[in-house]
């Protein structure tokens, strides 16, 4: 077999034909990536990896493979030097699979020289070495597994005839039809039942999912079966090649079976990024019915938006296997000229959804404009979930939303389908009684929460045992003071399991007061919260935080007896807070809106809770202590930083764990309705969250008294147009108070960012192109010209 195996290799380099077949492979190779402008340039495409060169790389392979298999046999045929071989003491087989590796051999030798690529992404990454190595020798295995196929499709199909031409011809027609002739053939009407079958049977289904760096048993077994098939084809143009070619079919066919629903795969990016949490496998193992879902994000994008496309794509393929086929999606461009488009245009018209503009610059200095619909909709018999895939983040780049949006991909299609199939929905409630904020002032917020619970309203007096069917209790700015009754009655609600979300002003301002006489004095509120919240291990400040990163209020900057004029102007007391991108609370969460905020300690030893800091203020701040002197006149005043020595001071934490009972060593208040034997003085497992901060969940409300009052969304900032967030702030802070089952964790997943050094890019890119385009053709240089002279100089010197 080695002897045979040495003959074709070098009778493929005894001629320029061998070396100028990887010379156009690899010039074509390095000019897509590396010179003509377009999504598979690496440096257009501003990313270090290499998913060009893998998404390309199967269509080349459509040229490559053919031009080297297709002398195997039929040279041989015309020649008649096959007959001769096959007199020889050396079985059919043996010929088959020294001709099949030396095939092999030759698409390894015409892929060592792209390793130049993987190189030059090493060197330009910022920084240098911040590249996936996993990933891409992952997906090199995937094209290694995919030439073996083309290979063993070459070989039989030089088999079949004694010109090259035709063996060629063949080649890339049946190469072709079972790349992406499967996929056609799944999309003809009336074959929709059998579409997943059908497109597990072509060849790109399978070199997708192991192209990104995930060895799936299946697929591999799916390559190794490809290839023993056509091999076995190949047999079949010799003496008694049935019998060998049935039972290698046979042999393929049940071990294919018997696999199919064997899960075992091995995950080898950096991150982990296909690997499902265990909570997402089995939920998606559990689904009976089938889930559709609609993909907008098709059509004309730009690199970045192509690579949140494509991991939209692969994270639904990962939920297809675990869902045993139960997922299933189609992507649309909304943008094309037909009915599917159009009814596209409606389904997203139908939920509010609009396009997003997408500016980048041209190479000619002018900027193009695009349109991305960054959506999908999940689809559920009658039933429909909008997602929007897009993160945008203020003060993030674009590269690092799309970042940004790939980490949230789980937990929001999984978020989406658990509403969807959601047979009933969990109660929380906002507590009443002391002048919390009204229905109207939290409307917005209260919309949005209802999509995941059962929204109520109410006031427990003295009875614990009211708020046990709720998941969560919301108590948002109460100003009106507690009795100890209704103390009791949350503390035993907390020590049961209960959770809550404090939203508590320290200092009584507003700034409608402000509005009405242009200054006022803050001065503390009298909740008798204070000891509670103490107890439980914090302390709210009876201050006022002023910060140099503040929104801007609506100001009258117009003399006296003139028109108003309203401008919007910095107030610092109105701190713009930081988020904590660790936590899933907070994670890639935009920067959140406050009004008269104040800070927050964590106080007591030996608690048995784990607490997390969730917001803070930026470098430059500071606390003003009660009472507070509050006039418009601060607007006129330019902040200094020197003026403004504290830093990051503490707004808001999460504190998950056992907390004590305020009434651990007391009497239950008189008129509490609780019996003895359920009070507890330690709790059970639990979680609490506390803001000092009542506004960050009210939204403005305009013409109030009217029967048609306008809602302001919240956290959108009417002076600049801006979101902050403040919805989704609250949300997470609810669903992560309601997450027993850790759904929540999803939100931490970190993707590190892999860029290429720009500075680098513009300076140096010349230097990089040639180095990429050079280095390959030398390799073909030394491979198919030195190596023929120097056997014809050995050979001339023996004689």
């Amino acid at each position: 077999m080695i002897a045979l195996w040495k003959k074709e290799l070098i009778a493929f380099f005894s001629s320029l034909t061998g070396a100028l077949v990887m010379a156009v492979f690899l010039i074509l190779s390095g000019l897509f990536l590396w010179v003509i402008p377009g999504n598979f340039n690496i440096l257009f495409g501003g990313y270090a990896s290499l998913d060009g060169l893998f998404y390309m790389a199967p269509w080349l392979y459509l040229f490559l493979v053919p031009a080297i298999t297709m002398r195997l046999f039929a040279d041989e045929k015309k020649s008649g030097t096959l007959e001769l071989l096959l007199t020889r003491p050396v079985s059919t087989w043996v010929i088959i699979i020294a001709k099949f590796l030396a095939g092999f051999t030759l698409v390894i030798l015409s892929l060592i020289p792209t390793l130049i690529y993987f190189y030059s992404v090493y060197q330009l990454a910022q920084p240098v070495g911040n590249v996936d190595s996993g990933a891409i020798w992952g997906s090199y295995l995937g094209l290694l597994f995919l030439a073996g196929a083309y290979v063993a499709i070459g070989v039989f199909t030089s088999s079949l005839t004694d010109n090259q031409i035709v063996a060629f011809v063949l080649s890339a027609l049946v190469s072709f039809l079972f790349y992406s002739g499967f996929d056609a053939l799944a999309s003809i009407p009336g074959l929709e039942p059998l579409e997943t079958f059908l497109i597990n049977l072509g060849i790109d289904a399978h070199y997708q999912s192991i192209s990104r760096g995930v060895v799936d048993l299946r697929d591999i077994i799916f390559f190794l079966s490809i290839i023993a098939v056509f091999l076995g084809m190949t047999r079949l143009n010799f003496p008694n090649g049935k019998i060998h070619f049935f039972i290698i079919l046979l042999v393929s066919l049940t071990i294919n079976l018997f696999i199919s629903n064997i899960i075992f795969r091995w995950d080898l990016t950096q991150e982990k990024r296909y690997t499902l949490a265990d909570i997402t496998k089995k939920f998606l193992a559990e689904q009976e019915e089938p889930i559709f879902a609609n993909v907008f994000l098709e059509g004309d994008l730009n690199p970045g938006f192509e690579r949140l496309s494509r991991a939209v794509k692969e994270k639904l393929d990962e939920f297809r296997v675990y869902s045993r086929k139960n997922i299933d999606y189609q992507f649309i461009n909304p943008d094309k000229k037909s009915k599917e488009a159009q009814k596209a245009k409606e389904q997203l018209n139908n939920h509010n959804l609009s396009p997003v503009p997408v500016y980048e610059a041209k190479e000619d200095g002018t900027r193009k404009r695009t349109l991305v619909y960054p959506y999908l909709i999940f689809q559920r018999d009658s039933l429909e979930i909008a997602v929007n895939l897009l993160e945008n983040i203020p003060g993030f780049s674009g590269a690092e939303n799309l970042n940004a949006s790939a980490e949230a991909l789980e937990y929001k299609l999984t978020d989406a389908m658990r509403r969807l199939t959601m047979k009933e929905k969990r109660k929380i409630a906002f507590l009443e009684g002391h002048g919390e904020l009204d229905e109207l002032d939290v409307i917005d917020i209260t919309d949005e929460l209802s999509k995941y619970y059962q929204v109520d309203r109410g006031n427990p007096g003295g009875n614990p045992e009211m708020l046990e069917p709720y998941e969560a209790l919301i108590i948002a700015r109460p100003t009106q003071r507690f009795t100890e009754t209704e103390k009791f009655a949350i503390d035993q609600y907390i020590m049961h399991g209960g959770r809550v979300l404090w939203l508590i002003d320290a200092i009584n301002a507003n700034l409608d007061s402000l509005r009405r006489t242009s200054q006022t004095v803050g001065l503390p509120f009298d909740l008798n919260l204070a000891d509670q919240l103490f107890r439980y291990g914090f302390r709210i400040n009876a201050n006022l935080i002023q910060d140099v990163q503040s929104s801007l209020i609506p100001v009258n900057v117009s003399p006296p007896g003139q028109p108003s004029q309203f401008v919007p102007m910095p107030w610092i007391f109105n701190p713009l807070l930081n988020t904590n991108n660790q936590h899933p609370v907070t994670r890639n969460v935009a920067p959140i809106k406050t009004e008269f905020v104040s800070s927050i300690d964590t106080v007591g030893e030996d608690l048995q809770t784990n607490v997390t800091l969730l917001l803070r203020t930026s470098r430059y701040s500071r606390t003003m202590s009660s009472p507070v002197y509050i006039s418009l006149a601060h607007v006129q005043e330019e902040p200094r930083k020197e003026s403004f020595p504290q830093s990051f001071i503490p707004v808001a934490y999460a504190a998950e764990g056992r907390f004590p009972s305020v009434f651990m060593h007391r009497t239950a208040p008189p008129g509490t309705n609780f019996p003895a034997n359920k009070r507890r003085n330690l709790s059970e497992p639990t979680k609490m969250v506390v803001i000092a901060d009542g506004d960050i969940i009210k939204n403005e409300v305009r013409r109030r008294e009217s029967q048609n009052p306008r809602i302001i969304p919240l956290g959108y900032d009417e002076a600049t147009n801006q979101t902050f967030g403040n919805k989704q702030l609250i949300l997470n802070a609810i669903n992560f108070l309601t997450d027993d089952e850790g759904w929540m964790t999803l939100r931490t997943r970190n993707y590190q960012l892999r860029l290429l050094n720009r500075e680098k890019v513009a300076n140096e890119s010349m230097f990089w192109k040639w180095l990429n385009l050079g280095i390959p053709l030398l390799w073909v240089f030394l491979a198919g010209i030195v190596v023929p002279i120097t056997r014809k100089w050995l050979f001339g010197k023996k004689l």
